[in-house]
């Protein structure tokens, strides 16, 4: 604990570990340069109140500033905040917290997929929004995942209100990147095996880069043919 007190340019310091009473030595005082000061009957009183309450804060026990009383709660009634879950030591420290009982997971994908995007929706109209361009995923067309199936009824409610409101829509379901093959490139390069689910055309794919993916995100915005519509993005059919 450091507790300051502004008159007469002298400061106080309590260490939490010592026993909290006011200690001053003839040393210390000696070396506090004072400015003489005329001094009213009311402002004396003043700064004598003054001390008594800092005086009395110095010696209080100090408690501490956060409750340990969540510690003795159940995991999955703590509420636990991870910034940078999406890294890549992250995503093992949110499985790990998961594993040990913690609440996470199914719902989390609900609340960030549907309900944190339809928030973006309703605020995006309020302020005078006319388009909303959606970044789906082309997995949402056998939707076993709960992220899958949280993309796809936002995906329904987005048609929804173009219908209703004249509000104009673009929804992309891109296959997979590029960079998710990288790793199987450099194994086939030293003459590993290429991995892949069955004969290979369950996952059959026409990949995209991120950077050709991000140009076609932005022509949604103006280009006419892409209005109201669900664009695959490779997948089996034909590469938009």
């Amino acid at each position: 604990m450091s507790l300051c007190l502004s008159f007469n340019a002298f400061t106080l310091h309590s260490p939490k570990s010592q026993t909290h009473k006011p200690h001053f030595s003839s040393q210390f005082i000696n070396q506090i340069q004072v400015k003489p000061a005329p001094f009213t009957s009311k402002s004396r009183l003043f700064y004598i109140e003054r001390f008594k309450l800092i005086r009395a804060l110095a010696t209080k026990p100090v408690e501490a500033a956060v409750s340990a009383s969540f510690r003795s709660k159940s995991p999955k009634d703590i509420n636990v905040l991870v910034v940078g879950s999406t890294g890549y030591i992250g995503k093992f420290v949110v499985k790990e917290l998961v594993n040990r009982g913690r609440s996470g997971g199914v719902k989390d994908s609900w609340k960030i997929d549907y309900e944190t995007t339809k928030n973006s929706l309703v605020a995006g109209k309020k302020f005078g929004a006319s388009k909303f361009v959606l970044l789906s995923a082309i997995c949402v067309q056998k939707p076993l995942l709960e992220f899958q199936q949280a993309k796809l009824k936002f995906e329904a409610e987005l048609m929804n209100v173009a219908e209703e409101d004249r509000f104009t829509y673009s929804i992309v379901r891109p296959t997979a990147f590029l960079k998710s093959l990288g790793a199987q490139v450099v194994l086939v390069k030293y003459g590993k095996p290429y991995v892949m689910f069955g004969d290979g055309k369950l996952c059959d794919c026409k990949p995209i880069s991120e950077q050709d993916l991000a140009s076609f995100i932005a022509d949604c915005v103006s280009n006419e043919d892409k209005i109201n519509r669900v664009l695959l993005i490779g997948g089996l059919g034909f590469a938009l």
